[in-house]
């Protein structure tokens, strides 16, 4: 885990600017704003690591603490430099920009800076997510999981109900399935779309986590009620009957 593109902060960041960071990446990921858990522990792990990596630097004995002292107006910071002439010192000033009713104002440095330090915030974001399919660290761990269970749930529920007498198939497709391939077909057949959706769902989830939360819900919901009905039915037409 590379603490500092979690956090999309550069290697020489000053505390102020990793803690900046932090709390934009809290309020995107926060799950109470609708962001992901596993991308908010991410940034919580990784904000911890860079503090506790700052604390544990220490300055070396042969090199000066940096000086973080600012001048008040930049424009009027002066600086004594030597003549190597005649041995004098000289101040340099920097001249101030003229402002006027004609004059257009530019884009300063720090604003050109942050939508920089966005976009590539946003570029590392998007490149982490995509390594993350290949390294087992996935986002919507708990829903994919979720999924998976209501699937495996609605396959035991189809073969008990199938192993009753006079008990068909409802779903044209799944019965088409059993009657060429018989139930290990009909099997295969529903983990390979359980399979397909996982993965579309995490290639969403790259570019759009919430979108791919919400197709997680609604398949996880839709396959939960097929269990249940099943349930039911198992419970009221053949257990009870």
């Amino acid at each position: 885990m590379d603490a500092r593109k979690i956090l999309g902060v550069p290697s020489d960041a000053t505390p102020e600017q990793i803690q900046r960071a932090y709390r934009e990446k809290v309020r995107k990921h926060h799950p109470d704003m609708g962001g992901d858990a596993w991308a908010f522990q991410q940034v919580q792990d990784a904000y911890d690591a860079l503090t506790k990596s700052q604390k544990n630097a220490k300055p070396s004995k042969g090199q000066p603490a940096r000086s973080s002292t600012r001048t008040s107006n930049p424009t009027q910071s002066e600086s004594a430099q030597p003549n190597s002439r005649s041995g004098s010192t000289y101040r340099q000033t920097k001249p101030t920009a003229k402002t006027g009713p004609g004059t257009k104002t530019k884009p300063t440095n720090s604003s050109r800076s942050k939508k920089a330090k966005k976009s590539n915030s946003k570029e590392r974001t998007s490149k982490r997510h995509w390594s993350n399919l290949f390294t087992g660290e996935l986002p919507l761990q708990n829903l994919t999981f979720y999924f998976i269970l209501a699937n495996c749930m609605d396959i035991f529920w189809t073969k008990k109900l199938l192993e009753q007498p006079r008990a068909i198939e409802a779903n044209p497709i799944a019965n088409f399935v059993i009657g060429n391939w018989g139930f290990m077909g009909m099997v295969i057949f529903k983990l390979t779309i359980v399979a397909v959706v996982c993965i579309i769902a995490q290639i969403v989830a790259v570019k759009r986590i919430k979108t791919a939360r919400a197709l997680l819900i609604f398949g996880t919901v839709l396959v939960g009620g097929v269990v249940i009905y099943s349930w039911w039915l198992f419970y009221t037409k053949f257990y009870l009957g």
